[in-house]
């Protein structure tokens, strides 16, 4: 596979191997995982969707997963890694490391598990894809027939799109006529186990063509596909605008000692039950509207978070706006008032 590197993309830039879990984060199981996942760990379908993610792990290495993937629910984290042996059937491949982000997909938080080779240090798949680990990215869903069913807030961040504008509708509707072949052949050649990527262009929020990476994902048990879009590497490796260097670095280096330690501190949050507005927030906003509803304030947050109280400020403007409030008390009495029971 040709990588990015200082060329930027080919226009088809080649298969790669993607070993992709997507997990619910109320209930911790399986919601969609990559073909590759399963023919690595000798396993059907049956015997990994809608199960529990924590049974792919050793009886021993779940406690301390059970507390980082709490950790990501609750929002004090947006992203960590961990080396981990997944157990394999004899003669099979195995995987280990995993690299786990949340996502806010379909108005819950949900998380995208990569996984490597073994337990040892080493770049993610997307990692050697790009040279780095990308800091935006939007992840989705579509059915065999390209329509989108699901994606994630984060794509208002990178084409100024909602998500309404997406689901419901071809993914190949938006991209670019002389690049629908090139997705076209891209989906062929991932209809096996493989992954493929390729840069495609696609209309943005602003009616302008927008160049994209697009990495292409065969899910397990059906047709349909994971696809991810990301800026060029240049671009999906810098922050939003208004985010600050120091918030992109940290966004993607948490350990999951960190996670765990900082959930025992913060003690129980309270559920973010879905709401209509939570679909629009990217993962950092869920992240600050967490800490929000703890109590904590705005210097807490920027603190605990590693980021400016200019950038937890300007997170917190983006969510007032999906909300249609004007202030943290509005913000906080909202939610509460349609998590109250009935």
């Amino acid at each position: 596979m040709e990588s990015a590197g200082a060329h930027g993309f080919p226009r088809i830039c080649g298969e790669l191997e993607l070993p992709l879990v997507l997990v619910d984060l109320s209930t911790l199981h399986v919601l969609a995982a990559s073909r590759v996942v399963l023919r690595r760990l000798d396993l059907t379908p049956e015997e990994v969707l809608g199960r529990p993610v924590l049974d792919l792990l050793l009886p021993e290495d779940q406690p301390k997963a059970m507390a980082a993937l709490q950790a990501l629910a609750a929002g004090v984290v947006d992203f960590y890694r961990v080396h981990r042996p997944i157990p394999a059937a004899p003669g099979t491949e195995g995987l280990g490391t995993q690299w786990v982000r949340a996502v806010s997909l379909d108005g819950t938080r949900q998380a995208l598990i990569e996984f490597g080779d073994g337990s040892a240090p080493e770049p993610s798949p997307l990692n050697r894809f790009l040279g780095q680990e990308p800091v935006r990215m939007a992840i989705g869903l579509v059915g065999p027939d390209w329509v989108v069913r699901s994606i994630s807030a984060d794509i208002s961040d990178i084409m100024g799109l909602a998500p309404e504008d997406m689901v419901g509708r071809r993914l190949i509707g938006a991209v670019s006529e002389p690049d629908v072949q090139h997705l076209l052949e891209a989906a062929q050649r991932s209809g096996t186990d493989d992954s493929v990527a390729l840069r495609i262009e696609v209309r943005n929020g602003s009616g302008d063509w927008q160049l994209v990476c697009c990495a292409l994902s065969s899910i397990a048990g059906e047709a349909g596909r994971l696809f991810i879009l990301m800026p060029e590497p240049a671009l999906a490796l810098r922050p939003g605008p208004g985010a600050d260097e120091v918030d992109a670095h940290l966004q993607v280096i948490a350990s999951e000692f960190g996670a765990s330690g900082l959930l025992e501190r913060m003690g129980v949050t309270p559920e973010l039950v879905p709401l209509p507005e939570m679909a629009r927030l990217t993962s950092r906003q869920w992240q600050v509207l967490s800490r929000l509803l703890v109590g904590d304030r705005v210097p807490e947050i920027a603190s605990d978070l590693f980021i400016s109280q200019s950038t937890v400020r300007n997170h917190l403007h983006a969510i007032y706006e999906r909300f249609g409030v004007h202030s943290q008390a509005e913000v906080i009495n909202l939610v509460r008032k349609r998590s109250a029971p009935a």
